[in-house]
């Protein structure tokens, strides 16, 4: 199974917006992460996870800081075309719960930890029936 068979869209937002207009995105939509953009290009992408660590826990004013300013760099990518084994395996090297998911060199989706293992446990299964009905994968 490839990864662009699974994927999740991503919110996408300009970079300089600020951590509390971020917030307010995500909450609406609801999503955990969002891909900050500049003039059309990825550039970094925040998680729940930072803006509680890097703002809130810190005691910043949300409204003070932007988005760049607490974005983790570079982005981990895999290409679309990748099978999920594969997505599993950079996520873990990389320590990352989120991976954002190419096609020609542009940003078209992300997948996420949950997703892969779900995923992940449906391809297990589906190898054991197979060895079990005497079937072959190459």
């Amino acid at each position: 199974m490839k990864v662009k068979e699974i994927m999740h869209n991503i919110l996408r937002v300009p970079h300089d917006m600020t951590v509390a207009e971020i917030a307010l995105a995500m909450s609406k939509k609801p999503t955990g992460s969002i891909l900050l953009e500049d003039k059309g290009s990825a550039i970094g992408i925040i998680t729940e996870r930072d803006i509680l660590r890097k703002v809130v826990a810190e005691r910043k004013n949300p409204n003070d800081i932007k988005g760049h300013e607490i974005a983790s760099y570079p982005l981990i990518t895999i290409d679309a075309d990748s099978s999920i084994e594969e997505a599993g395996a950079k996520m873990s090297q990389h320590n990352i719960r989120r991976i954002l998911i190419t096609q020609g060199g542009k940003v078209v989706g992300k997948l996420t930890a949950g997703a892969v293992l779900k995923n992940m446990k449906y391809i297990k299964v589906n190898s054991l029936l197979d060895y079990e009905r005497g079937y072959v994968r190459e």
